[in-house]
């Protein structure tokens, strides 16, 4: 295909060369190649996806690399070098890029890193999600609620990302906007396709929860996770509130294995931490219940490789001040 991509127009010889480049992983130079491919046909129908996955790989890769082998701090000057990349973007990458950064600063323990891209998103309902979600990780209730407030809820699935709107949804119901997040089950409902109905197992089992029917919560949960085949934010937000709703049936061994089983689950391929925040939240929780249960030293594990991932975290993150009194309990 390279050696006739100088045969071919224009566009579709910016497609070969970028697709060639990007296939081989060498995502600086597919870069250039799907630029020009965008600014000479703005409407292709797979460059902006290609571009994304480019910017994605050539910017991010060492953050999510540093992340997984626990080195924060590597991780932080990562997130740092695409920061400032962000602005010489082209805005079909920025938007999305602006959201994975967000998620990265919150797994790193630093809301107000991730308050300051959130508040650059240009897309309305993904500025007051990201705000929502920083204002959550921070501890922050009433400034959650009302950014989450401002995020469109007469809305199909498909008017935020995949990964954005359950986010949404989950958020709601930790605002107690229970009204909200039930229209928007309902609005799941409505959809035929696998995905919509995977979404609906969550998202009903985390409403049964919060109107306290914790045996009916279990069970969605459980039937939700038991079909999802690799983690994600979503599946790891799951956990936690099955793990919630097993404690208060009065469960706490079953509540630690059903933790144990989604921090073990295969990881997704690609540049990304899935769910990076979700997972921290979950391993505390799981190091809660093994001093609950005696396991001192199965804790300390936890507490260890949560330590390092917060190695860098605000001091007053509460993931951080968790651990901290987690680590002073004898």
């Amino acid at each position: 295909a390279m050696r006739l991509a100088d045969r071919t127009v224009d566009w579709e010889r910016y497609w070969i060369v970028g697709s060639y480049h990007y296939l081989r992983q060498e995502f600086e130079k597919a870069i250039p190649a799907y630029e020009a491919l965008l600014r000479l046909y703005p409407d292709h129908r797979w460059v902006g996806g290609n571009l994304r996955g480019a910017y994605h790989g050539a910017l991010l890769s060492t953050a999510h690399d540093a992340w997984s082998r626990r080195d924060a701090r590597a991780t932080l000057v990562a997130v740092d070098a695409a920061r400032r990349s962000l602005d010489r973007m082209p805005r079909i990458v920025r938007e999305p890029m602006w959201t994975l950064l967000v998620g990265f600063c919150l797994a790193l323990g630093r809301p107000g890193d991730a308050r300051e891209i959130a508040k650059r998103m240009q897309d309305d309902d993904e500025r007051h999600l990201g705000l929502a979600l920083v204002a959550w990780s921070a501890g922050d209730l009433p400034r959650m609620g009302e950014e989450i407030k401002r995020v469109r809820v007469a809305m199909r699935p498909g008017m935020l990302g995949t990964t954005q709107w359950p986010s949404a949804a989950w958020l709601m119901i930790r605002a107690g906007r229970l009204e909200v997040a039930q229209k928007m089950l309902d609005d799941l409902e409505k959809e035929k396709n696998a995905s919509s109905a995977s979404l609906r197992g969550g998202l009903k089992g985390d409403l049964l929860l919060a109107r306290g029917d914790v045996d009916g919560s279990i069970e969605s949960l459980r039937t939700y996770l038991s079909a999802q085949t690799f983690v994600w934010g979503g599946s790891y937000r799951a956990a936690d509130s099955l793990a919630e709703a097993l404690t208060r049936h009065g469960d706490p061994w079953q509540a630690a294995e059903a933790l144990k089983v989604a921090l073990a689950a295969p990881r997704p391929t690609g540049n990304v931490i899935p769910g990076g925040f979700y997972q921290i939240q979950l391993q505390l929780r799981l190091a809660e219940l093994h001093h609950l249960l005696g396991r001192v030293e199965e804790a300390r594990e936890v507490e260890d490789d949560v330590a390092k991932l917060l190695a860098v975290a605000e001091p007053d993150f509460p993931l951080l001040v968790q651990l901290e009194r987690l680590r002073r309990q004898p």
